[in-house]
């Protein structure tokens, strides 16, 4: 990462950095006897001493490697989901506290995108090392839902049905999803098999289709970013929140959020409670209170919901370099084109009738289904010194015997 944040037009003046607010709190529920959600939250990457802490729910200036948010929900039950998904944020920790590396990563969004996906690569090999040395955790995974912040982006990658939401009162839609559910309704969803609410109440939301570890074969992370803006609150949750209460609910709590921080992830824990709290509750939230602005030429925006709530990446512009091979190739069929053409033009076409005369229609082409008529050559003229051979007459014939014994 470049430690400069000089503007462009003044080399002395330095850009304001992002500001933010950030907290985390995870909950049991109702129902569970162990709570199987584990996450984490880093709010200073440059910090290489009590980096990894949930800090007082005071304004923060982002540091130059950025902050990060991880939320993860173990799945097995009996086989240790727990184990899994502190393995996995784990391992998380353990690839962003190497700053040394994260130094070395420009932050265009392929070099993000790799490294975020390695990451969950990473945690699955942990878990699945772990199943491997202790076999009474065989089937044991979890989702998770990673979300790095750099200057003025959201970096997220994920896999499972953990979510990542984003939500700014001054925007439309106020509250969006940034990841798309690795689940078996959202398939159905995708295929147009079921509406969103009735994916909601299906009896088989439970079932994802992607996890890390879990008996997958290998993990399949997606990955997308937003811009961040000031006044966007970032939310990463397990289903404990998002499958027990609608996106509408969720968003009508968020419209009553005023300042106090803290409060809103305990209202938000209590309203999956008060929907039955079924499950393990963790929620992750950040709130931009300042941005810096920077030009990323090479950025899209954030899609709507409606377009899957997923993102574009809109490479630069630039002029492409001419194919000469092509440009030769073309050269020769214009001539080619050209020549035939001047050919066609000069030849002397019959213009009464609309074709060659029938000495020339063996160079032309038709199709199976034309039908030619053939018609007689025009007689030449005397006067061209040319005339037809006629047969002779009887007397013609007595005469030529005549002159011939003569």
């Amino acid at each position: 990462m470049d430690p400069s944040r000089r503007t462009g037009k003044d080399p002395y003046t330095f850009m304001p950095k992002t500001v933010f607010k950030i907290r985390g709190r995870t909950d049991p529920g109702l129902t569970r006897g162990n709570n199987e959600d584990n996450f984490d939250i880093c709010p200073d990457l440059s910090n290489t001493k009590d980096a990894w802490i949930i800090p007082a729910p005071e304004p923060i200036e982002l540091g130059d490697l950025g902050c990060v948010m991880v939320v993860a929900d173990g799945m097995g039950g009996m086989n240790a989901g727990e184990v899994a998904s502190e393995i996995a944020v784990s391992a998380v920790k353990e690839k962003f506290s190497d700053t040394e590396n994260l130094e070395k990563i420009n932050d265009s969004l392929k070099d993000v995108e790799r490294f975020m996906c390695d990451v969950l690569v990473y945690a699955d090999e942990k878990i699945n090392e772990r199943i491997k040395k202790d076999r009474s955790t065989e089937g044991m995974g979890t989702t998770m839902v990673l979300a790095w912040i750099i200057r003025d982006v959201v970096y997220v990658c994920w896999c499972g049905d953990s979510r990542a939401y984003v939500y700014n009162r001054s925007e439309e839609p106020a509250l969006r999803r940034l990841t798309k559910d690795h689940s078996y309704v959202q398939q159905l969803v995708d295929e147009r098999k079921l509406t969103e609410d009735e994916a909601f109440d299906h009896p088989e939301s439970n079932i994802i289709t992607r996890c890390l570890g879990g008996n997958m074969e290998k993990p399949m992370p997606d990955f997308i970013y937003h811009m961040l803006k000031k006044g966007d609150l970032i939310m990463l949750c397990t289903d404990g929140l998002c499958g027990v209460c609608r996106d509408v609910e969720i968003k009508a709590l968020l419209d009553k959020y005023e300042d106090d921080f803290p409060k809103l992830i305990l209202d938000l824990i209590e309203m999956a409670k008060a929907a039955g709290g079924p499950d393990n509750i963790t929620v992750t939230l950040l709130e931009a209170l300042e941005v810096e602005e920077n030009e990323h030429e090479s950025f899209g925006q954030t899609l709507t919901p409606e377009q899957g709530g997923r993102t574009l990446f809109t490479p630069k512009k630039t002029a492409k370099k001419p194919n000469r091979l092509g440009v030769i190739i073309l050269a020769i069929l214009l001539a080619v084109l050209l020549a035939i053409t001047g050919l066609f033009l000069t030849r002397p076409w019959d213009k009464g009738k609309g074709q060659a005369p029938a000495s020339d229609q063996s160079d032309a082409i038709f199709s199976p289904d034309t039908t030619v008529t053939a018609t007689a050559p025009d007689v030449p003229s005397e006067e061209e010194g040319k005339t037809l051979a006629k047969p002779l007459t009887e007397s013609q014939k007595t005469e030529k015997k005549e002159l011939q014994n003569e």
